[in-house]
């Protein structure tokens, strides 16, 4: 039952959608492979951009158990049973169980430099892909399913963003070119906020800077992280997912998170 070999994957985490400001809204994301001998090793960020590390086991089920502790505070945890069934790696089996989902708990911390209250236990999707690594953008696009090389559909969503009463405006679509940067496509009379970023073709990540403006939710001028994974759902447009690192007032190098979200077309 297991991959005949090792396969690149991309994992995202989504704990439904919250403001940002009280839990975080960024979907937390995961790059990694899958090997042929069952070990499933993942390196990303949760949804409140704390990195993390991990090696899993997979079953014979087609599953296997998370459980990562990368705070400070020992009590804080994500964990659960993550399923690989929708990667199309793992041959059928009579064993073969689709069931997931994690619990995500953060206990308060006054060290922490985003949400030190913490949170009660989130229940939190965890959804894991195959990524095939193309030769070229083009054939990326084609596998992503994408018109034109166009990322049509682009949202920015909790954490304070967007601000509509900011005079710079954030992105809503981006063309993919031939060296996998992502380059905000124009509006008219309107003034795009600064931007860049790429994809990693081998990984299935994606990672850029977005320049952020200080509104009344308490973001504070600069540039903020953004961090994600290609992540194509089959029947829906959603081709992408992660995080807005938002820098806010209070103490150097204080945060709070937003989702990015990446569509086909502008249906989604």
């Amino acid at each position: 039952e297991l991959p005949a070999l090792s396969k690149p994957v991309t994992v995202l985490f989504d704990q439904g959608k919250q403001d940002g400001i009280a839990i975080p809204a960024g979907m937390g994301w995961a790059t990694g492979s899958l090997s042929n001998r069952g070990v499933l090793s993942l390196s990303g960020q949760l949804g409140d951009a704390q990195a993390f590390r991990t090696n899993l086991s997979l079953g014979a089920t087609g599953q296997a158990l998370m459980w990562v502790k990368p705070y400070q505070n020992a009590y804080s945890y994500m964990g659960g049973v993550v399923s690989l069934h929708e990667t199309e790696f793992l041959p059928a089996s009579s064993l073969f169980q689709k069931d997931s989902g994690l619990h995500w708990f953060r206990a308060p911390d006054a060290t922490e430099l985003s949400y030190p209250a913490g949170f009660a236990s989130l229940a939190t999707f965890v959804g894991v892909r195959g990524h095939v690594v193309p030769s070229n953008s083009l054939t990326l696009g084609q596998g992503l399913g994408l018109s034109n090389q166009m990322i049509q559909s682009v949202t920015f969503d909790g954490g304070g963003l967007p601000d509509l009463a900011a005079v710079a405006v954030l992105q809503d679509a981006f063309a993919l070119d031939s060296k996998y940067q992502m380059i905000p496509i124009p509006k008219a009379n309107q003034l795009l906020a600064p931007w860049s970023g790429s994809i990693n073709s081998r990984s299935g990540g994606f990672s850029g800077k977005l320049g952020v403006v200080a509104n009344t939710s308490g973001a504070i001028a600069g540039s903020a992280a953004v961090s994600g994974v290609l992540f194509p759902t089959s029947g829906s447009k959603i081709i992408g997912g992660g995080l807005v690192k938002i820098p806010v007032s209070g103490r150097a190098g204080e945060f709070r998170t937003g989702a990015i979200v990446l569509g086909a077309d502008e249906e989604n």
